[in-house]
């Protein structure tokens, strides 16, 4: 089955009271299926599902579960299961939902979808290691993305184009990775259109003096971007079936940034699991003001690049030479 989003625009939610961390609510999809009835529902990530509830809670996670219940909203500790999944072991991510899920439902007044949460969480430990190797193929994209960032004295255009051309050449095309690529090109020499985000892309692109703190940066990054497909793991509930869609909850700015820039805009399914296929949102500062030329880019060297065994090696060899010595760009150039 292959999913549209062009019904109505997906709403975005921020809470920012003074006295608690910011928490930004948005989906993944930026606008409703026409094909399906629609289930909106809000995945904690593990940083709030640790804070709800607390003695002393953070206002702005307060209002964010209590907003999502007031309209109607599913909120489910998913995400958060998903984290620890990767980031622990399957045993620990059980017991972690397991020990917050209660006294929410106790605090909230409202009983969390728990058979579902569990179905879903149980498939997690058989698709773990899969998971982990995808997140280390992101990380060694993300190691390349900010070599070229660093690159002194080259604009937007010629920085993106280079990039494209040397995913083409040389490595894997993962989509979500070019569209993060191309928004932080952009915002390098556009700062002023992404106000205090700005901050968070350069602490993610800045070169550290140890190799292993640089690996630690972009698989942080990469995490993140593997919470972003995983929105799309679990999409038709399927009694009655309806579309699930997830408003990702995180208190993260850098995060936010991602989810306010980037979306899905057609997914397939089969067997159950879907595969999305992202861009730019619509209201967002990159669809704005970013230049068309970025779009014939991107068709030209990173849509449709083969899926060969040999690109991820060379990933993976690129990735660590860039890491460990200084790398020859112009080696690797025509």
């Amino acid at each position: 089955m292959r999913i549209e989003f062009n019904g109505i625009a997906t709403p975005a939610f921020r809470f920012d009271q003074v006295g608690g961390q910011t928490v930004s609510c948005i989906s993944t999809f930026p606008r409703r299926p026409l094909q399906l009835p629609t289930y909106h529902e809000v995945w904690l990530d593990a940083n709030i599902l640790s804070q709800a509830p607390a003695a002393n809670p953070n206002p702005n996670i307060d209002a964010l579960i209590r907003n999502a219940l007031q309209n109607a909203f599913g909120v489910s500790p998913f995400l958060a299961v998903a984290e620890y999944n990767r980031s622990h072991d399957p045993m620990t991510a059980m017991e972690m939902m397991l020990a917050r899920v209660p006294r929410m439902e106790e605090v909230y007044g409202f009983d969390f979808d728990m058979l579902t949460v569990t179905s879903q969480s149980a498939q997690l430990p058989v698709y773990r290691d899969a998971d982990l190797a995808y997140i280390k193929v992101l990380a060694d994209l993300l190691i390349v993305v900010k070599f070229f960032y660093n690159i002194k004295a080259w604009g937007f255009k010629r920085r993106f184009e280079a990039y494209a051309k040397f995913v083409n050449r040389h490595l894997p095309s993962i989509m979500i990775v070019n569209y993060v690529a191309c928004l932080y090109f952009f915002a390098r020499d556009r700062r002023d259109l992404f106000e205090s985000s700005f901050a968070k892309i350069q602490e993610a692109m800045h070169i550290h003096s140890t190799a292993d703190r640089n690996r630690k940066e972009v698989h942080n990054l990469a995490s993140d971007l593997a919470i972003f497909t995983q929105t799309t793991a679990f999409p038709v509930i399927q009694h009655p079936p309806r579309f699930r869609v997830p408003y990702i909850a995180t208190s993260d700015e850098g995060f936010a940034l991602l989810l306010r820039e980037l979306a899905y805009f057609r997914m397939d399914i089969t067997a159950g699991t879907g595969h999305g296929y992202p861009g730019f949102r619509p209201d967002g500062v990159m669809s704005t003001h970013c230049p068309a030329s970025v779009g014939n880019t991107l068709q030209t060297y990173l849509v449709n690049l083969p899926v060969e065994p040999w690109r991820k090696d060379s990933l993976s060899n690129i990735a660590e030479t860039i890491l460990l010595e200084p790398f020859d760009y112009e080696k690797y150039v025509d």
